[in-house]
This record gives structure tokens, sequence and C-alpha cells, in this order.
């Protein structure tokens, strides 16, 4: 055989190679290609159940509710025009018609009404302390002051019982000159204890003052009483001192139309409310050079006279608005009772005496019976 025939059997035998591994490709793709097709169709069986119930679902005829408004039955009084009403028209007509309510406002006058209602006087205090103080008015270790305005009827002795104070505490606090100034509508402080106001004057320290008015105090509580931050006090400081048996108001009082002039000339060594030889003074005491006259303060008679255990020699005086003035330790008496006297006519001397160290008388002032501070006054 030649070389050419065996070449032509080589190419036939590639030939048929190739031609059977393309006809094993396409069938394997034809068997790909059912397989595909049948994972299709079971696919699509299984999901076709759901969309066709679905979409019945949404092709279901819809109910219809009907759904009425809400009704409020009104008593059969009421108008048939307002029988039936939308609730919100009725919630509205409601409001319409319930009368408006003020706002409540809180302050010293309620919370006095409500805490101690059985005290009517306190019912006209305004706030001018904080609810708080106000609500430990009774009970604070310090001093603190509510403002009542006099009522129609009342008078310096009512008002000290309403809240408690001693009619002197509410005269020293308000600086009461004239008792007959006390009218409805004047305001007064009131402290919540009793005592009084003192001025500071050159020289003075917390220690001398607490010993002067009240020995058992001490220096540390008038500083706390006063919620004082430190013990440095100046000249025209006003201290409220508490009263050695404790138990007020800075309205503006009319002064008094009656001028008074210091009986003698010298200088104060007590003052009024002063704890002197264990008694608390309801006047003043003058120290002056010996054999002064002493001197009528102001016009008025003379409607008692005499020597006392306690006073001595002594003078008093009766003058206009209530007003009466008594001259004490007197070393002799120039008037009798009955006499008419004028402001500054001599009624009597002052010489040295065993009650005191030097030249000294005293001098009180008081209106319808009650004692007020002669140093307000001279």
């Amino acid at each position: 055989m030649g070389r050419e025939s065996y070449d032509d059997m080589v190419s036939s035998s590639n030939e048929r190679r190739k031609r059977g591994t393309s006809s094993s490709r396409t069938g394997l793709i034809a068997v790909l290609g059912v397989l595909i097709c049948a994972i299709a169709v079971l696919v699509f069986l299984i999901l076709s159940p759901v969309e066709e119930g679905n979409a019945a679902a949404q092709t279901q005829t819809p109910v219809t509710v009907d759904v009425k408004e809400p009704e409020i039955i009104l008593p059969s009084s009421a108008s048939s025009a307002d029988a039936v009403l939308p609730a919100e028209e009725n919630e509205s007509a409601a409001q319409e018609a319930a009368p408006a309510s003020p706002a409540r406002t809180v302050t010293a006058e309620s919370i006095q009404a409500s805490s101690s209602s059985s005290n009517s006087r306190r019912s006209t205090a305004v706030d001018l302390i904080s609810a708080q103080d106000m609500a430990n008015f009774d009970t604070a270790d310090h001093v603190i002051y509510l403002t009542h305005t006099v009522r129609e009827g009342e008078d310096l002795p009512s008002i000290a019982e309403a809240y408690g104070r001693n009619v002197n505490t509410i005269i020293s606090v308000n600086r009461i000159m004239n008792i007959a100034a006390i009218q409805p509508g004047v305001q007064l402080r009131i402290p919540n204890m009793d005592g009084q106001l003192y001025t500071v004057q050159q020289g003075d320290m917390l220690s001398t003052i607490a010993y002067k008015f009240n020995p058992e105090l001490g220096w540390r509580n008038l500083m706390d009483i006063n919620s004082l931050t430190s013990e440095n006090i100046y000249v025209g400081q006003e201290l409220f001192i508490p009263s050695m048996a404790d138990s007020g108001t800075a309205a503006v009082l009319q002064d008094s139309s009656l001028t008074f002039i210091s009986p003698v000339k010298g200088s104060i060594s007590a003052s009024y409310g002063e704890v002197y030889s264990g008694n608390m003074l309801s006047g003043i005491l003058i120290t002056c050079p010996e054999g002064s006259q002493v001197l009528c303060a102001a016009d008025g008679a003379v409607v008692d006279l005499g020597t006392d255990d306690n006073y001595g020699k002594f003078v008093i005086i009766q003058h206009d608005q209530g007003y009466k003035t008594t001259y004490a330790f007197l070393n002799s008496v120039s008037v009798t009772i009955g006499n008419e006297v004028k402001q500054g006519d001599v009624i009597g001397t002052v010489s040295a005496s065993t009650t005191f160290t030097s030249p000294t008388i005293y001098f009180q002032i008081d209106q319808s019976g009650i004692a007020l501070d002669p140093s307000l006054f001279i």
C-alpha cells in the first residue's frame, strides 16, 4: 500500500473521532435543557396555586360596614335640637358651658388661712416672706416678719393677741409714736417672736447689746437671730433683740401732732426695753449734771405726784391725745396736782442719789396706758 493511502486512512479516522465528540456534546446540552424545563415546570406548578389564591382574594367583593356617630343621650328636659351631638361637638359645648375656674394663687395669706384657719387675723397678712418662712413663722430660730393690715375694729391689744405677741413688741418694731394713728389700712410688721428693735450706737458690740437687753441671750445667739454672717456691726444698724420672756410691721405711721422735748440736758444711760437691776425698763434713764432743772416735756396738767419705793419722788403729767409723761427720781418737786403746765416749765430738780452712781432721772411716755419709747420723741 502506498503512503497516500495511509494518509487517507488516518484522516478519515480523525474526522470520525471529531464527529463523535460533537455528537456527545449536543446530547449533553439537550439533556440539560430537558432538565431545566422540567425544573421550570415544577416551580410553576408549585407557585401557581398561591398566585391563584391571591388572585381570588383580590377579586373578592369588599363588604361595606356603616359606622354611626357615637350618640350622647341627654336628659329628657334637654331640647330636641341638642338631644344628639357628636362627641367632639358635645365636649366643646360642655367646655363652653362650664364656668371658667381662675388660677389659684398661693400666697402667705392662703398659707396662713389653711394652716391656722381659726385665727382670722392672720388671713390679712400679705406675702412679704417666702412660703417656707411662712410655714416656719411660729418655729423659726431667726427673726422673720409678716405684714398685717389693720382692719376695722382692731387695735394694738387685739392684733397682738391674734399673733401671740406682746403689745410692746409691736410698738418697738414699728417705732409707734401715736397709737391713735393705727387706723384701718395701716400696715404693721409682725415678728415671729417677742422682743424689740434696737439701733446700734457708737461703741456697741453684739456682746454688750445682748447683755444690756437680755443677759441670758449671748452674742452668738443674737447674731444667729438676726441672720448676720459676721459679728461686725455698724452704727445705725437695726437689730432685733428677743425679750427674756419669749412668749410686729414697718409701716409708716403718722407722727404725733404733739412735740416733746427732753426733760433734762444729758445722755441716755439706759434704753427703753433694757434690763436694768433685773427689770425691763418701760422708759429711759437720763444721766445729767447735778442740780439740773427738770422741764415739762409737753403742754399738759399735773395729775399725780408723790414718793414711791421704786421711783422715789415723781411727777405725772397728762397731755392731749391720751399721752402721759412720768418723771422719777427727782430731788425736789415744784408743782402740785391740778397745775396746768406748758412745755419747758420747771417741774423739779435732780441731785445725786444712792440709786445711781451719777445724777439720773427716769422718763417715760405712755399713750392710752401703753408705754412707748421716749427716745423716738426727744
